[in-house]
């Protein structure tokens, strides 16, 4: 699929009526995204201006929620690096330990084994009917301040 094209192109009618986009944290989409887009002086495809579950966000509030006393939860395994306050961060590997679902599959930060290992995680919370649903978007207007005008990065790249 290139910027030329929309998501109603890609999927036949009736196919889907809602999706979301997931990721692990906000990076992949709102910063990376949006940057390379500003690079590739394209706007941002409106396909990416949908709802985006951030999965990191999903599994650390279950975790806030199955740690409370209630005798049907099912609570997450303590994590060594684990404090009293507030939750760390949890990477991919990290999340799949925390719902008991074993090691990373694959290599990690390769695009296709962090998709599978999300869904995973994606499956694994709604089997245990945790609520997913959109809880960050793309602002395609996000400015930096490497970023110049028409696509031009400071300082400017040598070639």
């Amino acid at each position: 699929m290139d910027a030329e094209n929309d998501w109603d192109n890609y999927a036949p009618p009736g196919t889907m009526s809602r999706f979301a986009w997931c990721t692990d944290g906000p990076f992949d989409l709102r910063d990376f995204l949006v940057k390379q887009c500003f690079i590739s002086r394209i706007a941002v495809p409106d396909y990416f201006l949908g709802d985006v579950i951030d999965i990191r966000r999903v599994v650390t509030s279950w975790m806030d929620n199955a740690s409370r006393p209630t005798p049907s939860a099912s609570r997450p395994s303590r994590l060594p690096h684990q404090r009293h306050g507030k939750r760390p961060s949890l990477n991919i590997p990290q999340q799949l330990q925390a719902l008991s679902l074993g090691h990373f599959t694959g290599q990690q930060h390769r695009g296709i084994d962090d998709a599978r290992n999300i869904c995973r995680i994606m499956e694994s919370l709604a089997s245990r009917n945790v609520s997913l649903e959109a809880n960050m978007f793309v602002n395609p207007n996000r400015r930096w301040y490497w970023m110049g005008r028409d696509g031009v990065v400071f300082p400017p790249i040598q070639s």
